[in-house]
């Protein structure tokens, strides 16, 4: 399952309406996840991403799967 992600995207890039929308600035930069209506598959590609950037930010600080599993098995 492949998700268009557009990331390092300049507020100046936007549509003005897009930008007042989400109260962004014409500097700052945003990564543009889109999202289709009516598309059930969209709630399962947010949870795909969800757990792989949980995933990416526990290697990211150390934590191992041998690690997660202590803590998970803590009571």
């Amino acid at each position: 399952m492949s998700a268009l992600i557009l990331k390092n995207i300049k507020g100046s890039e936007l549509p003005d309406s897009l930008l007042k929308r989400i109260k962004g600035q014409p500097e700052q930069t945003f990564m543009i996840i889109p999202e289709f209506k009516g598309d059930e598959s969209s709630k399962q590609e947010r949870l795909f991403r969800t757990m792989d950037e949980v995933s990416r930010e526990a290697k990211e600080k150390g934590i191992t799967p041998s690690i997660l599993e202590e803590i998970l098995n803590e009571k």
